[in-house]
């Protein structure tokens, strides 16, 4: 779903909503950031090492940001401008194991820390990405790795996208990803469902 598309959708259900409920204070939730997701699953010696995500923020959102955080003003966040975002406007997600839900052979795994974060500035706008430490050894076994990356309280609005999975360094494994929305799962007043992304790997035969 492009994210011009999604906008309309969160638009048209807040004024449903509002017309149907009469309770402007329920609507106020509604998203505040767009961001479009990427992920990559890792690949190690052993098998599934994490799995990488880049977001990049709507262009509103991205133009504020980089005036508070560029200092210098020179279109590069420099080491230090990063550290410092990663400090104040990153860290804090912890608490929500950073929007992201990940099963493996349908056992939730906690997410609770990242590794490699970065931020940049692209084409104008915001983009973070970073690592989340996942570690799936495999065999000649299928595994089953599901990931949601979502926000409950609908604060932001992400969206990945079709064709948004990849892999990197799997050369010696079987690897097959797909993706479908995810209608268990629901929030917004159940109006919105996570898409799921889901890959499937084993080691490839001698």
């Amino acid at each position: 779903m492009s994210q011009t598309r999604r906008q309309t959708q969160v638009l048209m259900a807040a004024a449903i909503i509002m017309l149907l409920a009469g309770a402007p204070a329920r609507v106020a939730a509604h998203p505040h950031v767009f961001i479009d997701n990427r992920l990559c699953f890792v690949f190690d010696g052993q098998g599934l090492a994490g799995v990488h995500l880049t977001w990049r923020f709507d262009d509103m959102f991205g133009a504020g940001f980089i005036m508070d955080y560029d200092r210098d003003g020179d279109g590069v966040f420099s080491d230090d401008e990063v550290r410092h975002i990663q400090h104040e406007a990153f860290d804090h997600l912890r608490n929500y194991h950073y929007f992201t839900r990940i099963f493996i052979n349908g056992r939730e795994f906690s997410v609770r820390y990242i590794t490699d974060f970065h931020a940049r500035i692209s084409q104008g706008t915001l983009v973070y990405s970073f690592l989340i430490p996942c570690h799936v050894t495999a065999g000649p076994v299928p595994k089953e790795v599901r990931v949601m990356v979502y926000d409950s309280e609908y604060y932001s609005a992400i969206d990945s996208p079709p064709g948004c999975a990849h892999v990197s360094r799997a050369a010696g494994y079987d690897t097959r990803i797909t993706q479908a929305c995810n209608q268990e799962i629901s929030f917004y007043f159940g109006m919105v469902h996570p898409d799921e992304i889901t890959l499937r790997f084993s080691r490839k035969a001698p």
